[in-house]
């Protein structure tokens, strides 16, 4: 699921799960877990229970963090097998 700044809820890849079914990845019983799942974190955000209570809503990072750098990072060449 996603939800946007504003509070809207939005399930993302329904489409996808549908297909997993048709395809035979995902049985019925599987995907309704899923949904299970969704529903639980949609009851969860409207409950404003953690991690959606207002303190974590408004948290942001102290602005005099930095980003750290991964050595070696920069080195790295592109995969032959995703080529």
């Amino acid at each position: 699921m996603e939800i946007d700044a504003d509070g809207g809820i939005h399930l993302k890849d329904e489409d996808e799960l549908v297909a997993a079914i048709e395809q035979g990845r995902l049985s019925p019983e599987q995907a309704a877990q899923i949904e299970r799942h969704a529903d639980a974190a949609i009851a969860s955000f409207e409950a404003d229970d953690w991690p959606f209570d207002a303190e974590w809503r408004h948290w942001q990072p102290d602005p005099v963090w930095t980003v750290p750098v991964l050595a070696g990072l920069d080195q790295l060449g592109p995969r032959a097998d995703l080529l």
